[in-house]
Order: C-alpha cells, then structure tokens, then sequence
C-alpha cells in the first residue's frame, strides 16, 4: 500500500523507539481514506509542522498525569512520557491557530480535553456509578441526534480505563456508553475536531472508514 498521495496527516508519538501501538494500523487507516500519514515525535518544531501538515492525528497512548487537569494522583496511572504530551499540547495550539482538522483516538481524545481545559475519570471503575467493563471487549454506544459523524448505536472495542469527566471548552458530546461515559465529542464551532473514546483503527467497520473518511476530506478541503 502506498502512503505518499493526498492530504498529508501527522501522527504523533513519543519517538521513533516509543511508538503508539501498531502504529502502522494508523498510517494504513488514514491511506483507506485517501490520505497520507507520517509519524512526527517531540523534537520537531511544531509550528512547522502545522504548517507542513494538512490535519492531526494524535493516536493512543498512556494515561495523561492528573496533574495536567489540576488534581492529584487518586489511582494507580501508567503515565505517558511527558517529553510526548507536551509536544502534543503545542502541537495541537498551532494546528488549531490554522483551523486545520484534528482527530483524538483514545488517549488522543483525552488530552484534547485536557487542552480544553477538561478533566478525566482517573480511573472509571472506580468513580463511575455503575461503571462497564471498558478495559475489554466490546459494547455499545448511542450517538447524539446532532453529530457529524453517524447516527443511532454502534458496537465499539473497549480499551481504556479513564475517560472524559468534565468536558473542555468548546466541545460537545456526540456519543456515550450506556454508563454514561463520554464516547465521542466534536468542536462546537470548529471545522473538524473529534475524539473518540475507542480504537476505530484496529476494526474493519463502516464506522471506522466513516470516521477517517470524514477526517481525510477534511483535511482535503482545508
């Protein structure tokens, strides 16, 4: 598969030792669509690479330390390397200084509301009344009647253990589970700025070509 034509997306990750699981599942997801993704890591001036790049992707990746939101540590956390999250968080300012489109997978959903000025669950099985299993297989999820991305319920992986809490300025939710946790969100009044809670990459579904289908155009247009 060749990853080089149409609107060039980056990718982020901690470093070319330290990247986001399957990271190619990613580049092949934003090529489906038509794009071409290339992995860029904390080092490289990020308002350069805004400028270079047509849209963002920031993919999964560890837990974002509660002290970015302002709380202490309540739970045991896996944090992410902070040379990485920081990159990110400027990364993301310069990308959104140039209105380009933005796509948030998991923890990349995380820290856009984080930027936002969200919060986090630290931990959903220990501050969710009645919380699911979202650390492994499957369950389903109900979309908003006003979103851009689709309608009705979907089935979706599970894969994580925090998850939004507070959400950020300029957001609004598009989907949840059925414990209430935040599964999607969009800009307000942004071209295109989403997040999604699960793993849409790893999962041969209308819904996953949905969701980079619309982000490449995106980026296309823009």
């Amino acid at each position: 598969m060749r990853y080089h034509s149409g609107p060039r997306v980056c990718i982020t990750c901690a470093g070319k030792n330290s990247l986001p699981r399957s990271a190619e599942i990613y580049i092949e997801a934003v090529a489906r669509s038509g794009g071409s993704g290339s992995l860029v890591a904390p080092g490289e001036d990020a308002a350069a690479c805004a400028a270079r790049f047509d849209g963002l992707l920031i993919p999964g990746g560890r837990d974002l330390p509660p002290s970015r939101y302002g709380e202490n540590v309540l739970f045991p956390i896996d944090a992410e390397d902070s040379d990485r999250s920081d990159f990110e968080f400027c990364l993301l300012r310069e990308i959104m200084k140039r209105k380009k489109p933005v796509l948030g997978i998991c923890y990349g959903m995380q820290l856009i509301n984080v930027f936002s000025g969200g919060t986090l669950y630290q931990d959903i099985g220990q501050q969710v009344a009645g919380p699911m299993d979202h650390r492994s297989g499957e369950h389903d999820i109900t979309f908003s009647s006003e979103n851009m991305i689709t309608s009705g319920i979907c089935r979706v992986n599970s894969s994580h253990h925090q998850a939004v809490r507070a959400l950020g300025r300029g957001l609004k939710v598009c989907a949840v589970a059925e414990d209430g946790v935040v599964e999607a969100f969009c800009g307000d009044e942004y071209g295109f700025l989403v997040g999604v809670q699960w793993h849409p990459e790893r999962e041969a579904s209308e819904l996953r070509d949905r969701i980079f289908g619309l982000f490449v155009r995106s980026c296309r247009v823009g």
